[in-house]
């Protein structure tokens, strides 16, 4: 029920071996690991999948909740045969998924080298999507970005609390309630 478009930077087929690689163009400083750009594993964070019933993932033998979901999503793209100019041959293959890192030293530029494979095909990726979609068509934009700066001087006559989360709370009563009429099993939403 949700139309998701976009562009995937790349898609390359090895010659001899018939292989895909997605591949995603980052302009970081350096290259990232899988941590640093997929899991979550703060304790609020894990406590608040387990709170929607959303499974931890293990990226690097470490456990958390994802927090990047481009790759995972271009896998799925990529598996239900959507992107355009692929044999058809294509969405029975599994396709490595990497961030291609351009960045300012030749050090720092690079494919990611530690990315589990395994991580993006997971129940978790596609459970953490589908709980995303059904927020996402629920109207649910929770949790809000904190802002860290001083805002205050910009928004005159309200809260600190309303300044310090950047939202109002009329906005952030709705979600409350919005909320509570998600499904508790994401498997469960269409």
């Amino acid at each position: 029920g949700v139309e998701i478009t976009g562009k995937i930077d790349r898609v390359d087929r090895h010659k001899a071996s018939g292989a895909f690689r997605i591949l995603d163009y980052k302009t970081w400083d350096k290259k990232k690991s899988s941590k640093e750009v997929f899991l979550t594993t703060g304790a609020a964070a894990i406590a608040a999948a387990e709170a929607l019933n959303l499974p931890l993932v293990t990226v690097s033998r470490s456990k958390g909740v994802w927090s990047d979901l481009q790759l995972p999503l271009y896998r799925l793209a990529f598996k239900t045969g959507v992107i355009p100019g692929l044999p058809s041959s294509a969405a029975a293959a599994e396709p490595e998924c990497l961030h291609l890192t351009i960045a300012r030293s030749e050090t720092g530029t690079g494919l990611a080298d530690d990315y589990d494979q395994r991580a993006f095909a997971s129940d978790a990726a596609a459970q953490t999507i589908s709980a995303v979609l059904a927020r996402l068509r629920a109207g649910i934009f929770w949790p809000p970005l904190e802002l860290p700066e001083d805002f205050a001087p910009l928004f005159p006559g309200v809260s600190e609390k309303e300044i310090k989360t950047g939202i109002s709370q009329t906005w952030l009563d709705d979600q409350h309630r919005r909320l509570k009429t998600l499904p508790r099993n994401p498997e469960a939403t269409p």
